[in-house]
């Protein structure tokens, strides 16, 4: 395989095997920053866009693995916004943007990630990627 040595801007040539080990280094590195900056992570309301997506979450302790699921937003759905209900009920939100689901009416009863995977099963990759920390996020 040829490859540019970020050390000296020079081609290098490097077995196929050796490349793979490199990146696998360089991944396994990843996701331990990954996993810090999660044991990090600010307490309290964070938006995640993740492709297209606005995830709007929370966390109440920053040790915890993972937060409370606020609402989702679609920019490009047609749907009507609902509201979901811990019971599973919906209900339609009137004057809200087409595209919006929002879970249950206060903190307390907001799911999990688990849950909310559960409840909308069309958005558990969604809520995968805020937990693997893909995406763009701030608040907290």
């Amino acid at each position: 395989m040829l490859l540019l040595d970020p050390g000296t801007d020079q081609s290098v040539t490097m077995p196929g095997y050796a490349f793979a080990a490199q990146a696998d280094a360089a991944d396994t590195a990843a996701e331990h920053l990954r996993s810090q900056r999660r044991a990090e992570t600010r307490v309290g309301f964070q938006c995640t866009t993740l492709d297209g997506y606005q995830i709007t979450w929370y966390r109440e302790a920053p040790a915890d693995r993972e937060g409370g699921l606020v609402s989702i937003f679609d920019p490009e759905s047609t749907e009507p916004a609902r509201r979901l209900l811990p019971d599973g009920t919906a209900e339609s939100l009137d004057g809200a943007p087409r595209g919006l689901t929002v879970y249950g009416r206060h903190r307390s009863d907001r799911p999990s990630f688990a849950r909310a995977s559960l409840m909308t099963p069309e958005y558990t990759y969604l809520i995968n990627g805020v937990k693997e920390d893909r995406g763009v996020t701030v608040g907290g």
